[in-house]
């Protein structure tokens, strides 16, 4: 639409006179009210204000000329000028000082709110702006720009469906807001769904809202948040839910807001409103009886909790059974890329060497010398424990010789070997061994259950960069698990990617 469009329908208005008794004149073709100080103008052709009228003139209707342009000079000779007709012109010009003498501002057939259109109006001290009674679909952003002092603004009976929250920005002054749609159903209805929860953000001296007869259903607690100083609220003719999303609403309304049109506030009469709140007024709504602990929902939230704790217990005593189902899944699917050192097995004098206490003697004869004989037995070079090092050479050496000999090494870790300082001059000697040629050839196999606090510094610190190791399961399917991983480390030599430090 055209600014010429816009403004051809201006009408604003200040206030009315009484009625006395009326006497008329002819004057420039014009039908004048002595005792009302007014003059009716309309239907005349005028392609400018007529200048021969009552001085003290405090009415004009101009309606259906010919203006075109209202400049600084149009009223000078009007300063008692309070209403003014403009409706049904050509005004496509208003002019800084036009509109001094007006106080109120009327609007007839508006369709958009451009941006800038109230621009002109900047400082002309307007009091109320009523763009009611129009087709208005759309306000663009800094619409209302120049109407900073406006204190009235009338937009009900509109066709609105939203607003959004910028358009108020800077009518801190902004005292009477009306969004209301008409009683009857017309062309001119505002169908305002929801308000914005920033909507009022730029309006906290808002003192009377009326948003009746749109079709607000739900209200936001943080969209009157801002509205400190709010005394009347219309909400009437409202679909309004009353449902626990509106439980803050109650105790809100008992402040110093005035629920205004109460017998036609009510609560939408179907199912997503509380039963006992359906088409009764909003002023009765107190659902603290209905919105209290959701009994229910946390019973639901306890048993899945405990269902939870039972399937993780489920999990934990089934863990190496489906880890063992696991790794064949992934050898199913994915396959498993075996990564050797460059040196052959062959090359070795030893298949194996086994390294542990002689505490630990019967586990390794019990199953781990069986196990190995049986899933490999082509791992048949095996020097295990101190009666099998190489004879003639210092304890130390001997255990460096074997490990240097040997395709793979397992250490066996329990309680007793952890109290033996042998044994840990052992460990460090393989573990030196290790980071001297960058090969992961060392298998730590734990036969027992060590917290981490009864370890040793080195062989924390071996763990922490993710070496290999094991440990010995209770139940028989976990042990199944146990024997495929360790047969699979046996096979692979990977080069080590961090060496562990000595000291």
């Amino acid at each position: 639409m055209r600014m010429s469009d816009l403004y051809s329908t201006l009408f604003v208005i200040i206030t009315l006179t009484s009625i006395h008794r009326r006497e008329t004149i002819e004057a420039a073709s014009c039908l004048q009210d002595l005792s009302l100080k007014a003059a009716y103008c309309s239907h005349k052709g005028f392609r400018s204000v007529p200048t021969d009228l009552l001085p003290d003139l405090r009415r004009l209707q101009l309606d259906y000329n010919l203006l075109t342009t209202l400049t600084n000079e149009t009223f000078e000779r009007y300063p008692s000028l309070r209403e003014l007709d403009l409706g049904d012109n050509n005004i496509s010009r208003i002019d800084e000082g036009a509109f001094n003498p007006l106080k109120n501002l009327f609007s007839g057939e508006l369709h958009t709110i451009q941006n800038g259109f109230f621009a002109p109006l900047k400082g002309k001290n307007l009091d109320k702006v009523d763009i009611g009674w129009n087709s208005i679909v759309m306000i663009e952003d800094n619409g209302f720009d120049g109407l900073a002092g406006v204190s009235e603004l009338q937009l009900g009976r509109n066709n609105l469906e939203e607003i959004e929250p910028s358009v108020f920005n800077g009518m801190m002054a902004l005292r009477t807001l009306s969004l209301d749609a008409d009683r009857i159903i017309t062309l001119n209805r505002n169908e305002l769904t929801y308000l914005d929860s920033n909507l009022f953000k730029y309006l906290s001296g808002l003192v009377h809202l009326d948003a009746s007869r749109n079709r607000i259903s739900g209200l936001n607690r943080s969209t009157f948040e801002p509205l400190a100083r709010l005394t009347t609220l219309d909400l009437s003719l409202n679909p309004l839910v009353c449902n626990c999303d509106l439980k803050w609403l109650p105790g809100w309304l008992k402040g110093t807001v005035e629920l205004i049109e109460s017998t036609d506030t009510t609560c939408i009469d179907n199912a997503v409103t509380l039963e006992p709140f359906r088409g009764k007024q909003l002023i009765t709504f107190d659902p603290r009886d209905e919105c209290g602990p959701n009994i229910i929902l946390y019973s639901c939230l306890a048993m899945l909790g405990m269902v939870l704790i039972f399937a993780l217990g489920l999990i934990y005593y089934q863990r190496w059974w489906i880890r063992y189902r696991l790794f064949l899944l992934k050898l199913c699917f994915i396959g498993y890329e075996e990564k050797y050192d460059e040196v052959d097995r062959g090359e070795f004098q030893y298949d194996i060497a086994i390294m542990l206490d002689e505490a630990d003697d019967m586990w390794v004869n019990q199953h781990l010398r069986p196990a190995l004989m049986e899933r490999v037995p082509a791992f048949n070079r095996i020097v295990c424990g101190d009666e099998e090092l190489m004879l003639g050479m210092y304890y130390l050496d001997a255990v460096h010789y074997a490990t240097e000999k040997s395709f793979k090494t397992i250490i066996v870790i329990s309680h007793a070997a952890l109290q033996d300082q042998w044994f840990m001059m052992k460990f460090r000697t393989v573990l030196d061994h290790v980071n001297d040629i960058g090969t992961e050839k060392m298998i730590l196999v734990f036969v027992e259950d060590v917290v981490d606090d009864e370890l040793p510094f080195l062989i924390r610190l071996f763990l922490s960069d993710h070496r290999p190791y094991l440990v010995w399961p209770d139940d028989e399917r976990g042990r199944d698990y146990f024997w495929e991983e360790l047969i699979r480390d046996l096979k692979i030599n990977l080069r080590c990617n961090h060496l562990i430090p000595p000291n």
